[in-house]
């Protein structure tokens, strides 16, 4: 069985290398073809000698058309000073050579001995004449010899020109002869290591063929399994009932927060520096216990001061879901039955008038909403007192920051909180009910609003 086995291998990786090696060939000819046509010998070094010489060529071109520009200037000056070349100084800066200096120096010999002729001799001397003919001679040959020099200088400029241009033209395509390159380097690399090591594993299998033993054995017969071995099911359901409750936890802790309310008078006093005047519990449906609340509560808000005769009490609210209507009629109800002379009004409309306290009187006002208009914030500006109703399950507690800006900005007289509901926690089934309920009685008995007269309600 073992040999049967290792010969099975010997002759697959046989066949394998059989075809790698014809690949590698191919990779080897096609790499050896590319650089044949391409004459790459070396990619790196040949471009780095190609722009030296090109750097070289424009070096010399740029001393060339120097020394050219220099001759221009002085050809032109000789050219147009001939009739006076006695006076004139050129600049000989790219003549530095032995016979222009040697030509220089007879004319300037010349010039001195003309000089020196002239102390003696008339200019139409003979030997003047002479001397004049010399000069003459010299620098019609010094500007020949200038004009032959400019034009040496423009052809050798124009071949360096088309060497500099033939030099350039060995970097047309050589990104695409760099990347063609890479690309069949990079085959014949991978066909190379491929065939190495189908060597080494031929190598391994003709020594596994040859020994006489075998270095592996059958520790343990294999088994196949009934049940999956992944996922875990008691490991998914750990996991899943802590990541549950970890959210849920964090869901409830974020709906605390965004739906913050007081809740109870400790929550209420940590946000807000108003006084707190009253703690309303949930009172259920029984109206004598609603009754004998606020007649304690008649009793208390009077000790305070606050139902003096003459004093207008106004009862405030955010909005008209947090109890303000409860809190009005039910203090209408027990100052009543306290014997006050009392005149309660009910304001409909920002067009309400807004009446003042009678001196032997106790004026109760149910204002506006502040949500609904600003001109509960000048009913609430003409009161002695103002009781404003919070609602311990539906009033943000954003809302009592937004009050002391209120009462602080238009400087609201002797306002004081009564909070609705303190406490109150009903559970989900509970407030489920309720609203069944509430919404099971509004279908059987619906009630009209009252149509106010005047934007005012008068309770007397």
């Amino acid at each position: 069985m073992k040999y049967k086995v290792v010969n099975t291998a010997a002759e697959t990786i046989g066949q394998q290398i059989k075809d790698v090696q014809r690949t590698l060939a191919h990779s080897e000819d096609t790499v050896e073809q590319y650089r044949d046509l391409k004459r790459i010998v070396n990619i790196k070094q040949e471009t780095d000698t190609d722009l030296h010489k090109v750097s070289e060529l424009k070096m010399q071109r740029a001393n060339l058309q120097m020394s050219l520009a220099a001759a221009n200037d002085l050809y032109k000056y000789m050219s147009n000073g001939k009739k006076s070349a006695l006076e004139l100084a050129p600049n000989f800066e790219a003549f530095n050579d032995m016979l222009s200096t040697d030509i220089i120096k007879k004319i300037k010999d010349l010039q001195a001995e003309r000089h020196d002729l002239l102390l003696r001799f008339t200019p139409e001397d003979e030997k003047v004449q002479a001397v004049d003919m010399k000069l003459a001679d010299l620098n019609g040959y010094l500007l020949e010899s200038i004009r032959n020099t400019r034009e040496n200088l423009t052809v050798k400029s124009r071949e360096l020109d088309r060497a500099i241009a033939q030099a350039q033209g060995a970097f047309v395509g050589l990104p695409t002869r760099e990347k063609n390159l890479t690309i069949l380097q990079r085959d014949f690399q991978l066909n190379e290591k491929l065939y190495t090591f189908l060597r080494e594993k031929e190598t391994e299998a003709a020594i596994a063929k040859s020994s006489p033993t075998s270095y592996h054995r059958i520790i343990a017969e294999g088994l196949v399994p009934v049940e999956p071995a992944s996922p875990h099911r008691a490991f998914v359901l750990i996991l899943s009932g802590f990541l549950g409750l970890l959210v849920g936890t964090a869901l409830v802790y974020l709906l605390s927060i965004v739906r913050s309310t007081p809740g109870d008078a400790d929550g209420v006093q940590r946000e807000t520096r108003t006084p707190l005047a009253a703690i309303i519990p949930h009172l259920g449906r029984g109206l004598a216990g609603r009754l004998a609340f606020f007649t304690q509560l008649a009793t208390r808000l009077a000790l305070k001061g606050m139902l003096v005769p003459g004093t207008k009490l106004v009862v405030n609210a955010f909005t008209d879901k947090e109890g303000q209507s409860f809190f009005f009629e039910h203090l209408r109800q027990a100052l009543a039955t306290k014997g006050l002379k009392l005149r309660a009004i009910t304001l409909r409309d920002a067009q309400s008038p807004n009446p003042e306290a009678h001196p032997d009187e106790v004026l109760l006002v149910q204002n506006l909403p502040l949500d609904q208009d600003s001109h509960a914030l000048a009913v609430m500006g003409g009161a002695a007192a103002n009781l404003f109703v919070l609602d311990g399950r539906t009033t943000p507690t954003s809302r009592l920051a937004e009050l002391d800006l209120l009462i602080q900005e238009f400087q609201l007289p002797n306002v004081q909180l009564c909070l609705n509901r303190a406490g109150y926690a009903p559970g989900p089934l509970q407030v489920l009910g309720l609203r069944l309920r509430r919404l099971f009685s509004a279908r059987r008995a619906p009630s009209a609003a009252p149509v106010p007269l005047g934007g005012l309600d008068l309770d007397l």
